[in-house]
């Protein structure tokens, strides 16, 4: 998909997660840059989302995610479903999307092991890179 259109569908896509006045739709990097700014507030993130047993991250982009760059990388905790329960088990989801929820500059994920976090968060993926996907997540 081109960056046009990955800018078209996560426009379309923002009702679904709802990016609004409410909850900016930012990039992964700029909150890296600046955590304090966003401490606290509800933000819609657009980055890589990796969803499965044990691993609820959004990344800066593929390339981090590939190379496991957890500097690079915001744990989520889901609002609807776990990182921890059966249903994350079966559910291996990746590519490119937006993690709505609210920002914890000192949050550091799992095991401390990432930079930051964002709390009660839901996802979209608007791309999907793992080709075994049935369908995009939506909880």
């Amino acid at each position: 998909m081109s960056r046009k259109g990955y800018l078209s569908a996560l426009m379309f896509l923002g009702a679904c997660v709802a990016p609004t006045k409410n909850a900016p739709l930012v990039g992964l990097d700029e909150l890296l840059r600046d955590p304090s700014k966003f401490d606290g507030r509800l933000v819609s993130v657009a980055g890589y989302v990796s969803y499965e047993f044990e691993n609820c991250v959004l990344w800066v982009d593929q390339g981090a995610f590939e190379r496991e760059e957890v500097e690079l990388a915001a744990w989520f905790w889901p609002k609807t479903v776990s990182c921890f329960g059966a249903e994350s088990h079966n559910a291996r989801q990746e590519g490119r999307g937006i993690v709505t929820g609210k920002f914890d500059a000192s949050g550091k994920g799992l095991m401390d092991l990432f930079p930051v976090s964002i709390n009660d968060a839901n996802f979209v993926l608007v791309e999907a890179s793992n080709p075994r996907m049935e369908r995009t997540r939506e909880p």
